[in-house]
């Protein structure tokens, strides 16, 4: 990503890393501009720089059960299904 600082100078910076924003010339430490690609987001969106693709599916267990009875419990209410009924 490219920032342009207040003096004019400009700064090339990897966006994922954490820095201390001045400039290596005259130690200018204000943004005037940044230049940044499109934003990446993955899910559900719309607008120019997004991009539609099927995510794959994941099996989720959003169950817990009783360590004793082995019946259903937690945040979800569900009832216990045998086999034949």
């Amino acid at each position: 990503m490219r920032l342009v600082m207040k003096c004019g100078h400009a700064i090339e910076i990897d966006p994922d890393k954490t820095i201390v924003l001045t400039c290596p010339i005259d130690g200018e430490r204000i943004v005037a501009r940044v230049d940044a690609p499109p934003p990446r987001i993955v899910g559900v969106a719309s607008g120019p720089h997004m991009q539609t693709r099927q995510l794959p599916a994941i099996a989720v267990d959003a169950t817990q059960t009783h360590p004793e009875t082995g019946d259903p419990v937690g945040p979800l209410t569900l009832k216990k299904v045998t086999p034949n009924g």
